[in-house]
């Protein structure tokens, strides 16, 4: 984890949010349990920079919450793009689905509700791009049903890798199984990746030719 001076200088010096997901972001602080939950302005400009580099055309995200980090993406989606988010919440997938209404790129975004698990196997095709941000003790069962629907170059991003430092000494449940899944990825051969040091730790991972 940065210094919250050193996060704070990097945010500063980040293409700056849209004014609807500023906004979004405004109102989520405000009046949603769980604000700390936003992906934030660094996570959210690393993958709107993934989404053009790697020229996505198909996302799947995993834990939309007030639904930043898939507008986000759907921003810099081409017109006929698609982004899949699935909520486990029917509220906060309504209050999601709000902001998307709001926005011109919300037509790019298909919003499922129930349980991620149940919703993954019924899935079809395949996904240039993926976005974990979900249950964190699911992420080894979510990462392995991400591959399923990948093809060679595909990339995965999973967020929250650091749990706030405590993997360096994970003793709590969800840190000890960030931290397996941070060695088992590196160990993976079906891929290549780097855990970046952003907000609260993203693992980039990059399906192999």
């Amino acid at each position: 984890m940065l210094d919250r001076a050193v996060s704070d200088y990097c945010d500063r010096a980040t293409t700056p949010e849209s004014t609807l997901l500023a906004e979004l972001a405004r109102e989520t602080k405000a009046h949603v349990h769980g604000a700390q939950m936003l992906s934030g302005i660094q996570v959210c400009a690393l993958l709107k920079l993934l989404v053009q580099m790697t020229q996505a055309h198909r996302i799947l995200e995993l834990g939309t919450f007030t639904g930043y980090s898939a507008l986000s993406m759907a921003e810099v989606l081409p017109h006929n793009g698609e982004l899949i988010t699935i909520e486990r919440s029917q509220a906060t997938a309504q209050l999601a689905q709000f902001w998307f209404d709001r926005s011109e790129h919300g037509h790019k975004i298909q919003l499922l509700t129930g349980e991620i698990k149940t919703l993954l196997p019924v899935l079809t095709g395949t996904f240039d791009l993926f976005f974990i941000d979900a249950d964190k003790k699911a992420y080894p069962d979510y990462y392995e049903m991400a591959l399923t629907l990948s093809h060679p170059g595909s990339v995965i991003v999973l967020d929250n890798m650091l749990r706030q430092g405590k993997v360096l000494a994970p003793e709590d449940e969800q840190a000890q199984v960030l931290d397996k899944l941070n060695q088992f990825i590196t160990q993976d051969q079906r891929v290549t990746n780097v855990l970046l040091s952003v907000r609260d730790g993203v693992q980039v991972v990059r399906v192999k030719e």
